[in-house]
């Protein structure tokens, strides 16, 4: 499960930057679906690389403001 969300970040990496929000509710929706936004977050924690936690932290950000704007929360 996790490893899939793993290859989807990296998949979206680049789109990501392109469609701001509405690729973060993409990745919210990809989370919600998968049940392992805590799976993701400690994946992230546990990574050994800094440059690697930097850019899952930016991408983890996304996924909860994706998760926000789904759950009806501030657009």
């Amino acid at each position: 499960m996790v490893f899939l969300i793993k290859r989807s970040f990296y998949l979206q990496e680049g789109e990501m930057e392109k469609t701001g929000n509405a690729g973060s509710e993409k990745l919210g929706k990809l989370a919600l679906q998968e049940n392992c936004l805590k799976k993701l977050l400690i994946m992230a924690k546990n990574q050994g690389n800094k440059h690697r936690i930097r850019k899952y932290s930016t991408e983890l950000k996304k996924t909860w403001v994706g998760i926000q704007r789904l759950q009806g929360g501030p657009r």
